[in-house]
């Protein structure tokens, strides 16, 4: 689910961006903000997926909210589209260098509005998928170290009593042992101890 928040002064440009939203049929939430001032209060307790704003707005315009929004690094990841009558290079720069995703000019063109906003989402989908993985990555890590150390442990007491057992069966501890105890974990180690004994017989 996408959160999608929709900033105009205009309540009848809202009511029509939030119809193309709508008929985009896209798993998402939208709220909407009068101005500036009110989307960045709005932000503060519902961080936004996508942030869809006007550029001239009361209070505070659109080119202000988007800098006031990348100083709060809860919204590191928000994608933002300005949609605006203002064709000025100079609005058109500062877009590019807060990092916005693209800027339509009014009055908005369906077509155009619905490819932006579909190439927005699917970004989102690359970025949240790119952090599952690496999320995945990490854990998979740390759960072989964690079964890695115990299997060390495992075997250090194992040889310990063997060794006062007077039995010669002790497993080594070194790089093979530990790939394996942290591969397999306990069942590791008794193949280890397996293949010991194997070898004694």
């Amino acid at each position: 689910m996408y959160q999608i928040l929709v900033v105009d002064d205009e309540r009848i440009e809202r009511n029509g961006i939030k119809m193309l939203l709508r008929h985009m049929q896209l798993p998402c939430e939208i709220a909407e903000a009068a101005n500036g001032r009110d989307a960045l209060e709005y932000l503060k307790e519902h961080p936004a997926d996508v942030l869809l704003t006007d550029v001239k707005m009361p209070f505070m315009d659109g080119i202000q909210l988007i800098e006031e929004c990348k100083k709060d690094d809860r919204n590191e990841d928000m994608k933002c589209v300005i949609f605006s009558g203002c064709s000025e290079f100079d609005y058109a720069r500062k877009a590019v260098r807060l990092g916005v995703s693209d800027y339509i000019l009014k009055p908005v063109d369906p077509s155009e509005f619905k490819e932006t906003i579909t190439r927005v989402i699917q970004e989102l989908e690359a970025e949240r998928a790119e952090k599952n993985m690496k999320k995945k990555g990490t854990k998979i890590i740390v759960n072989f170290l964690i079964r890695g150390i115990i299997g060390f442990a495992i075997i250090f007491f194992v040889n310990e009593f063997l060794d006062g057992q007077g039995i010669s069966a002790c497993v080594g501890m070194n790089p093979i042992t530990f790939l394996t105890s942290g591969s397999f974990g306990f069942p590791g180690v008794a193949l280890l101890y397996g293949i010991t004994f194997y070898q004694i017989m």
